[in-house]
């Protein structure tokens, strides 16, 4: 073959074919995947608001509880408990589920509950969320004509078990794709070593067979071991996603053990390929990234990168720790230079790694406050700072390989990485077990103050009453009034209003002042976080005076305002900008990389001094060796 002759090897024509076709395939089962139906509530299902509401205080007793939840729950688990202060239990008299418009809308849970006297009360609830059969609880406290004091935030803590099924997963598909990845790199460099390019493949064989029994087992303890039906659960969206997830480690693991009789790189590749998209997708799917209050094609496919980058890295990292340096020792494998092979595919990995993790971060973590108040961002915490741990080992390691002394490898920091990552794979088993720092508590929404109404009928009139701002200090009580005869018997001449307070006695009587067609106010100081009442008096000429009183409580007893300990301000915008910045450096770091490696190439193939053609002393005979080889060639030619 001619260079520039514009022809092109078979091989070469093939693995283009080949190359294509892989990506026509990779699209295919990204659709296809992507297209499924995402379980109903894909991430931990948490209390958003609740009337009572933590720590209100109310004038007379409720005849039901309202819950909304941030997603779908399960009725048939619903457990709702409630304690007055001498420990009797009161328990709801029927429950039901007011469902929204799609599965993973928010839902209320309405619970009719039997009269309650003036006392404390402790309501404890538990529940599952729906197909994903994630375990939810709370603790609130109310009063009735009694005032009390919240009970906080109360996370569910992840159930151990489920922790380590979850990190067990992971963890083996991190074997699987770095086994595949590791041998692949040591063919690169060469390596004659057949025994540990085996081992490499059987490596991948065990993570993607351990994947399939770990995800097998968390199947059978989220589903079976929760009171569920296996038939409910098998043929339910959560158990379809089980079910293909198990079957992209089924292709992991065959391509891992590579049949013999098949073309070996493409068909490695495809199972590589559809295997991997599977595992990720539907773990993707599975997990927060697929919830109904954050869901999105973009977040999930973030989340499958997220997934793969990081499996990928640390699997390689760990059997260079446990396989490779082994090796290296017995039968001389160059592990410098494996390593700085995997310099590039690690530099991606890590890149992928902050891009989409800052992304999907913006889903999970509603506030500072969010992320250093609860178990989940505090942990999410840890794991960052487990990143820039591993980020700073990995580049030390690469500037330590890149002196290119084969006889010194730097074996603590490579344990020392690889143990790291080990660590980061479980603080993700038990992120992904935890509920999202996204309780509303801990975030202060920019939306319009609400303002209290009451509105009810006193004789002839219809009355409207109501105080803003509802919180201790100066308020306007705002009252509107009109009445329902026509002709009206007499017009309403004047408004008078009076505070009631907590123990009964009456203040100062105070006239409105009209401010429209049927409106009268008036400003006054309220400092009581106790219940207290409005009495409101209406005169008009020539009738009595109708007298309703109007029972309130001021928002500040209602146990909803929470002083911010960092800020409550929203940050999803902030860490997608953050993500958005570390994409474009991370592009440009890339092409910097790329451009700098086609110079060194360029200048290793351009002639150097040494190699220009050095002229040479006339032959003592060049005509005789000229003749002599004009007459052979001219021989050759008759022949």
């Amino acid at each position: 073959m001619r260079l520039g002759s514009g022809v092109l090897p078979a091989a070469a024509v093939d693995r283009r074919g080949i190359g294509g076709r892989l990506g026509l395939l990779s699209g295919l089962v990204c659709g296809l995947l992507l297209l499924l139906p995402a379980p109903a509530a894909s991430a931990h299902a948490f209390l958003t608001s609740s009337t009572p509401a933590d720590g209100q205080t109310l004038a007379a007793a409720p005849a039901e509880i309202r819950m909304q939840f941030s997603e779908s729950v399960m009725l048939s688990a619903m457990s709702l408990d409630i304690v007055d202060s001498h420990g009797r239990h009161f328990r709801p008299t029927s429950m039901r589920i007011e469902q929204g418009a799609g599965t993973e809308d928010p839902v209320d849970l309405i619970a009719a509950i039997p009269t309650l006297a003036r006392d404390a009360y402790r309501m404890s609830w538990e529940t599952l969320s729906s197909d994903d059969l994630h375990r939810t609880n709370g603790l609130l406290v109310f009063g009735v004509a009694t005032a009390v004091s919240a009970a906080g935030s109360v996370e569910p803590t992840p159930p151990p078990d489920e922790v380590l099924l979850r990190a067990g997963i992971f963890l083996s598909l991190s074997v699987a794709l770095g086994g595949l990845l590791a041998s692949r790199l040591l063919r690169t460099t060469g390596t004659r070593d057949d025994a540990l390019l085996g081992r490499m493949r059987l490596a991948a064989a065990w993570g993607a067979g351990a994947g399939l029994v770990f995800g097998l087992a968390l199947f059978a303890d989220q589903a079976l071991q929760r009171g569920n039906s296996l038939q409910q659960v098998l043929f339910s969206s959560f158990g379809l996603h089980f079910a293909l997830r198990a079957a992209g480690f089924v292709l992991l693991l065959a391509a891992a053990l590579r049949p013999v009789r098949l073309p070996r790189t493409a068909f490695r590749r495809a199972l590589i390929t559809v295997g991997s998209l599977a595992v990720g997708i539907d773990t993707a799917l599975m997990g927060h990234s697929a919830a109904g209050l954050v869901a999105s094609t973009t977040r999930v496919a973030a989340d499958t990168a997220h997934l793969l980058a990081a499996s990928t890295w640390s699997g390689v990292l760990l059997l260079t720790l446990l396989a490779i340096l082994p090796a290296a020792r017995r039968s001389g494998v160059d592990v410098a230079a494996t390593l700085r092979t995997f310099a590039v595919p690690a530099a991606i990995c890590v890149a992928v790694m902050i891009v989409t993790g800052s992304y999907l971060a913006s889903g999970v973590v509603g506030s500072v406050d969010a992320l250093v108040s609860t178990f989940y961002g505090r942990t999410l915490l840890v794991k960052l700072a487990l990143v820039v741990l591993v980020s700073a080992l990995g580049l030390a390691n690469h500037r330590r390989l890149r002196r290119r002394d084969r006889q010194s490898i730097p074996v603590r920091t490579i344990a020392l990485e690889a143990g790291v990552a080990a660590g980061i794979l479980l603080l993700v088993g038990v992120l992904t077990s935890s509920q999202p720092a996204m309780e509303p508590q801990y975030i202060r929404e920019p939306t319009a103050a609400v303002v209290p109404v009451r509105d009810a009928a006193a004789g002839d009139l219809q009355e409207t009453l109501a105080v803003r701002t509802n919180v201790p200090g100066r308020n306007l009580l705002v009252a509107t009034v009109f009445d329902t005869r026509r002709p009206a018997p007499a017009p309403i001449r004047g408004v008078l209003i009076t505070l009631v307070d907590p123990g009964g006695a009456a203040g100062p009587t105070v006239p409105a002042v009209p401010i429209a067609d049927g409106t009268w106010s008036v400003s006054t100081d309220i400092e009581w976080t106790q219940p207290f009442s409005v009495r409101l008096t209406v005169r008009r000429p020539g009738l009595p005076d109708t007298v309703a009183t109007y029972p309130w409580v001021l928002a500040a007893a209602s146990g909803q305002q929470r002083a911010a300990v960092v800020s409550d301000a929203p940050i999803r915008e902030p860490l997608r900008a953050v993500s958005a910045v570390s994409l474009a450096l991370a592009i440009a770091a890339g092409a910097v990389a790329l451009i700098r490696t086609r110079s060194r190439r360029t200048a290793v193939m351009k002639p150097g001094p040494a190699d220009v053609p050095v002229p040479q002393q006339p032959d003592p005979a060049p005509d005789l060796i000229h003749n002599e080889t004009t007459s052979v060639l001219a021989g050759s030619g008759k022949n």
